[in-house]
């Protein structure tokens, strides 16, 4: 039972923090522009989240190696953490490429938008 309930926790926490602003500010999402417009903006703005996370990463994981002096247990864990820093750093910023270069290839400006057709009613 304890289970089942975390992982209903672990889906509906992040659905509600994200789903929040659009509940609290009663934003007008009825059209599918409005929705590619407040995916767009978070997708903008947690770009150069997750790279400074990225960073802060990998910064952790150097300054774990440098204090680790001749531990080679806590060299290998930092090791480990620069790794992983340096992958994430690099899945971000090869994912971003992609996408403009996709982008580029289609034609659309970075920062562009898209018109997309109407539905009628």
């Amino acid at each position: 039972m304890k289970g089942k309930i975390s992982r209903v926790a672990a889906f509906a926490i992040p659905a509600g923090v994200i789903l929040l602003p659009l509940i609290t500010l009663a934003q007008d999402v009825s059209t599918i522009d409005s929705w590619f417009d407040i995916v767009s903006g978070w997708i903008s703005k947690a770009v150069p989240i997750l790279i400074g996370v990225a960073l802060l990463v990998f910064i952790w994981g150097l300054i774990g190696y440098i204090n680790a002096g001749d531990d080679a247990d806590k060299k290998k864990a930092a090791r480990g953490t620069i790794i992983w820093g340096v992958i994430i750093l690099a899945a971000i910023v090869g994912v971003w490429g992609l996408v403009t270069f996709v982008l580029d290839a289609v034609g659309i400006d970075a920062g562009g938008s898209i018109t997309t057709p109407e539905v009628p009613i």
